[in-house]
């Protein structure tokens, strides 16, 4: 009897102290970390994309520190405070072209988080979280290597970079090496690189352990409304305007300082411009190729054949025989008349036959000029196209895209200002036309188109 009553007892406490759990364990809160990490499609997408634009915040701020030493060491204090009123436009379109290069470079992750919040699992997000931690360090890395190797270029080249960059390329590795062994201070730049490239990784430390609470409005119509949101906010920054128009190279324009307005595009931006020239720029053939096509040899049997040279028995004097230039000496009487060049574009010679005169007046104040001065009605564009017009107009050139090539750099005698600044006028070019446009303004710079010193006369050219 006595071995049955404590067997009882046994068994009351044990159900006792079983229900004692029990009620502990329906009672337990639930964590705070189980109420931040519980997931929806929303809370992961807004996770992975609060990321991702931390990582763009990086890499603005590379653009904007790069963009500013740029100033400051290109442009003086007195400059700066004489444009402070363009600054305002100039913050805004430096803002656009970096925010179209970052959603640039951010645009694969952005596709990936979106596919990736829809995958049910903690564990997916956080490989996708590592994923982003190592690509942003690597790709803001190379950021940050371009913006700082920019300076070294600009001290080189006296401009940013351009197509001539990619002539480094074209030495190939050894002869590349080489050239930056000689030429910069590579384990400097390697070790500054190197360290901004461990500090952004250990930020995608920090930056990848964000959630995002849940909220009550979380559901399927909000993840929808994000998911179709996400895309058109990258979209819009990748075209740089809600306009007609997308960012283009006349958003360089910001201030009458040429220096100013070279800092607001970013070393992406402008990489990028230079490798399209390149993809699209002409080869130009070697003089043997040139010649052997007319089954020449050497340029004194074209000069010969071509009977150039009847008034020079010079045939090594190839300018001479090409180019009638006349010596302007300062004590001649001849009076050279100023010379004016207009291009009027969709301006045909329908429209001169339809003026009526005082009926139908569309000359206006034109009219003394086409009736005084020399008026060819007969015409025809060298090319399609107002660049290409030009281009072949100025320079007789028969290559499309020449200012947007790396021989624009170089000043050519077939230039129609070259012979008038030999012979003692001043030349100058006037264009409606945006200074940026297909590199318009850098081109001509060095046409020839230039102040003479014995400013007697001018040619000017109105296109």
């Amino acid at each position: 009897m006595e071995i049955k009553r404590y067997n009882a007892s046994f068994k009351n406490a044990t159900k006792r102290i079983a229900g004692y759990f029990h009620t502990l364990k329906c009672n337990k809160k639930p964590s705070t970390a189980r109420v931040v990490t519980e997931k929806s499609p929303t809370t992961s997408i807004l996770a992975l994309y609060a990321q991702i634009w931390l990582y763009q915040v990086i890499g603005l701020l590379i653009f904007g520190i790069g963009r500013h030493v740029f100033l400051h060491q290109h442009t003086t204090h007195s400059e700066r405070m004489e444009n402070i009123g363009y600054m305002p436009m100039f913050l805004y379109n430096s803002l656009r072209f970096d925010m179209q290069a970052v959603t640039y470079i951010a645009t694969p992750m952005i596709l990936a988080a979106l596919a990736i919040s829809f995958i049910k699992g903690e564990k997916t997000i956080g490989i996708m979280c590592k994923t982003m931690r190592w690509y942003f360090a690597v790709m803001l890395t190379i950021v940050t290597l371009l913006v700082i190797g920019e300076f070294y270029y600009y001290d080189n080249f006296e401009t940013r970079y351009n197509i001539v960059f990619f002539d480094f390329l074209d030495e190939g590795p050894a002869g590349l090496l080489q050239t930056m062994w000689d030429d910069y201070p590579l384990f400097g730049i390697l070790l500054c690189v190197a360290g901004i490239g461990v500090a952004i990784y250990i930020a995608g430390r920090f930056i990848s352990r964000i959630r995002i609470k849940k909220r009550k409005w979380m559901g399927k119509v909000s993840a929808t409304i994000t998911t179709l949101l996400i895309p058109v906010l990258s979209f819009i920054f990748i075209r740089g305007s809600i306009g007609i128009y997308p960012l283009q190279v006349e958003a360089f324009e910001v201030s009458p300082n040429e220096n100013i307005n070279e800092a607001v595009p970013n070393a992406l931006y402008l990489l990028d411009k230079a490798y399209t020239e390149k993809i699209n720029s002409f080869k130009l053939k070697s003089d043997a190729e040139v010649l052997s096509e007319g089954g020449f040899t050497t340029v004194e049997e074209v000069i010969r054949t071509s009977k150039l040279n009847h008034n020079n028995n010079d045939f090594g004097d190839v300018e001479k025989a090409l180019f009638n230039i006349m010596s302007r000496p300062e004590s001649s009487d001849f009076k050279q008349p100023n010379v004016l060049i207009v291009m009027n574009e969709s301006w045909s010679t329908f429209l001169l036959e339809m003026d009526k005169g005082r009926e139908l007046d569309l000359l206006c104040s034109l009219r003394p000029h086409l009736q005084e001065d020399l008026l060819m009605k007969n015409i025809q564009s060298v090319q399609n196209g107002t660049i290409y017009s030009i281009e072949s107009t100025i320079l007789a050139m028969p290559f499309p895209h020449f200012f947007k090539s790396r021989y624009r750099f170089n000043s050519l005698k077939t230039s129609m200002a070259y012979p008038f600044l030999k012979s003692g006028y001043n030349t100058r070019f006037i264009s409606g036309a945006d200074p940026t446009w297909e590199n318009l303004s850098e081109a001509l710079k060095i046409q020839y188109f230039e102040k003479n010193p014995l400013p007697s006369v001018s040619f000017l050219a109105v296109i």
